[in-house]
């Protein structure tokens, strides 16, 4: 079956660990610009947002391990794509994401639209 080659596990062990940012719906490079207004700090790096709303803030696209996390808010679809920015609602309030290009944008701001609302 040529749709899964590459995404058969590796260990059949049922001691391995999956970590949540494994199961990413959107994944790449961002920056998130520092804003006066924001109590986000600037970040430069790769990230990954899972089903559930995390996006888990990474320094490279290798790194094992995260530097940080924002819980998204579901609730509150991510605003329309300016160029190749978007703003996407965290539960402790809106930020501004930039990657490459306006399609990629798009792709994010798809991706959080995906996102439950749970309240």
């Amino acid at each position: 079956n040529s749709n899964t080659a590459g995404n058969e596990p590796t260990g059949t062990s049922d001691e391995v660990t999956v970590s949540p940012w494994e199961a990413a719906i959107m994944s790449g490079p961002l920056h998130i610009p520092q804003k006066s207004e924001d109590a986000m700090p600037e970040f430069a790096g790769f990230s990954r947002m899972t089903p559930d709303g995390e996006l888990y803030l990474f320094e490279q696209a290798d790194s094992e391990v995260p530097i940080g996390m924002l819980s998204l808010d579901g609730c509150k679809a991510p605003g329309d794509v300016s160029g190749t920015c978007f703003e996407i609602n965290s539960l402790s309030g809106p930020f501004t994401g930039c990657v490459g290009d306006e399609d990629e944008a798009q792709d994010w701001v798809w991706a959080a639209r995906q996102l439950p609302c749970d309240i």
